[in-house]
């Protein structure tokens, strides 16, 4: 462990015991992105914005002006909402995220960074267009169409597969797709085949 990661981890475990649960629009490379940083460490670091930096970095050097972006299992919005801000208002990103309190989320963190131009899908994506329960996990990053954890708690979501919504939103092209899905890979891919095939995104 670094002594980055150990200071992060000491003020977050001290934060946890002071501070009180409350969302805010912090910035980073997005903008302004909503979190809760008692929520857990992986939030606390989005909050600090070094959270999965190299793949900030990456998203941001490869969305070209006026693309396109999908991002799969969007949780909070971070990458998603990096492509937007490189993307401009010619560009089109679709943040697609199953969870409510997530999605509430990324809405009001595209109203406040005025992404307009950002698509937003309460929504799973799996092989098939129907529905799924999807498991609530101890931390929002744990959130799965599989279950991951004893005893998890799941709620029932709408799943499309990717190629009816690439088609229902007529997009023209696919530059990046972002797919963070705990487990459901090969499901997305699965539904994704006709998109790949046809756009074949850089990332």
């Amino acid at each position: 462990m670094t002594l980055k990661q150990k200071i992060l981890r000491a003020v977050y475990s001290l934060g946890r015991k002071v501070f009180p649960s409350f969302y805010y629009p912090y910035k980073f490379l997005g903008g302004r992105i909503y979190l809760d940083i008692t929520e857990s460490l992986a939030v606390l670091s989005r909050a600090r914005g070094f959270y999965e930096w190299p793949k900030q970095k990456l998203i941001y050097e490869f969305m070209p002006e006026g693309g396109v972006m999908i991002d799969i299992g969007a949780n909070k919005g971070d990458f998603a909402l990096i492509a937007a801000k490189k993307a401009g208002a010619n560009g089109t990103v679709v943040a697609i995220e199953p969870d409510p309190l997530n999605s509430m989320l990324i809405r009001k963190s595209i109203e406040k960074n005025n992404y307009n131009y950002m698509k937003l899908l309460t929504c799973g994506v799996s092989s098939f267009n129907g529905i799924l329960q999807f498991f609530i996990g101890k931390e929002s990053s744990h959130n799965s169409m599989v279950q991951m954890e004893k005893n998890q708690r799941s709620i029932e979501i709408i799943t499309r597969t990717l190629d009816s919504i690439v088609d229902d939103l007529n997009l023209d092209r696919v530059d990046l797709i972002k797919i963070d899905v705990e487990g459901a890979d090969v499901e997305v891919l699965t539904s994704a085949l006709n998109t790949l095939e046809k756009y074949r995104p850089t990332l």
